[in-house]
């Protein structure tokens, strides 16, 4: 799937004020495989665990070897876990703090389509129509 991911993105002809956006699974496996190469931006989804800090270290470094632009967006965040995530995420890089809610939890849980809209995520559609006027 990288290769084909890093095939479709080569190939793609845009045009003034386009973007594409791309999802990959989580984890750090896409920069491995090239599809870094062709971003102006990567965001990296940052859950309240140990093991997201060290793959958001992991992705910071891949980025800058690519030279591409890094944000983070905290997920889950309450009152419990935002003093560590801010002590181990570079505060300059995040972009975006999304609330844990018990009732989006229970939505996926059950597979339910979301009913709850978050204004949290406004910056991160700033940010990236600000990379869109650059390039």
């Amino acid at each position: 799937m990288g290769v084909l991911s890093k095939m479709v993105l080569s190939k793609l002809d845009f045009k003034e004020n386009e973007i594409v956006i791309v999802d990959t699974s989580a984890g750090i496996e896409h920069f491995g495989r090239g599809v870094d190469a062709e971003c102006d931006m990567i965001i990296g989804v940052v859950d309240p665990c140990f093991e997201s800090f060290v793959l958001a270290d992991q992705m910071r470094d891949m980025a800058i070897k690519a030279g591409a632009e890094i944000f983070f967006v905290l997920n889950k965040v309450d009152e419990k876990t935002l003093d560590t995530m801010h002590k181990n995420i570079d505060h300059e890089t995040v972009i975006a703090e999304i609330p844990y809610l018990h009732a989006v939890f229970m939505h996926n849980l059950e597979g339910r389509e979301l009913e709850t809209s978050f204004l949290e995520i406004d910056p991160i559609c700033q940010r990236i129509e600000d990379v869109k006027h650059k390039v």
